[in-house]
């Protein structure tokens, strides 16, 4: 007796839901180091959290704020 086994290969594609969320920090005052800002906020790790460029735009009178992107997936990360 032959036994024919035939194996069926799915493909499944799932489309993931993700957000654009872009963070605008602004500083109290010209003292607040931006650079250290934008390190501390990199730390935060998340599972489907992935931070993108970030980058000082000047406001007025010498301050600057810091604008800052990530990409979060909506199933892993809960609002």
């Amino acid at each position: 007796t032959i036994i024919m086994i035939t194996v069926f290969l799915f493909c499944v594609c799932i489309d993931v839901a993700k957000t654009i969320v872009v963070l605008d920090v602004k500083p109290c005052d010209d003292t607040t180091d931006l650079d250290a800002m934008e390190q501390a906020i990199r730390t935060i790790e998340i599972d489907g959290l992935v931070w993108g460029q970030a980058q000082k735009v000047p406001l007025a009178f010498g301050l600057s704020k810091l604008e800052i992107g990530c990409v979060i997936e909506d199933e892993k990360v809960k609002s």
